[in-house]
């Protein structure tokens, strides 16, 4: 009778934890909401050391080509696009800024990527009639904490 007693408060010590469930941050749902911020309410600001690989598109491809530079030479910040050329990265500086080709700096840190597109498009548009911009970010980085099946 000893033994089956013994046996279960054995059990029940392995069944459960010295920690408090509500200490769990991650994975209790409580937490989310006293944060006041949910991870679908999260938007991706851009922020120093970013790089970007921005596209200006035009009706007249001629107008286009000075703000889409390409690079001469093979390096390890390079993506290839359609027609197999080798397009340049921008990187935002310490300062939140880019230097763009044809406009000069631009403070891009803080924004979100369209806000960064609308921004980069209100300035060609003192230049090109109804230009189109593409950003990409191509350092982006998501963390994953936990099993993944």
């Amino acid at each position: 009778m000893a033994i089956k007693y013994f046996s279960f408060f054995i059990l029940l010590f392995l069944l459960t934890s010295c920690v408090s469930h509500k200490k769990i941050v991650y994975l209790n749902q409580n937490s989310i909401g006293e944060s006041g911020v949910s991870a679908l309410e999260y938007t991706n600001l851009l922020q120093p050391d970013d790089n970007l690989i921005i596209t200006v598109t035009s009706d007249e491809p001629l107008l286009a080509a000075p703000f889409n530079l390409l690079y001469t030479s093979l390096q390890s910040s390079q993506v290839n696009n359609a027609n197999n050329e080798l397009l340049y990265t921008y990187q935002i500086d310490k300062q939140g800024e880019i230097f763009f080709a044809g406009i000069g700096k631009l403070k891009l840190a803080g924004l979100t990527r369209i806000e960064a597109e609308n921004k980069i498009k209100k300035e060609l548009e003192k230049q090109i009639k109804d230009p189109g911009v593409l950003l990409r970010v191509t350092n982006f980085k998501v963390s994953v904490m936990g099993e993944v099946s």
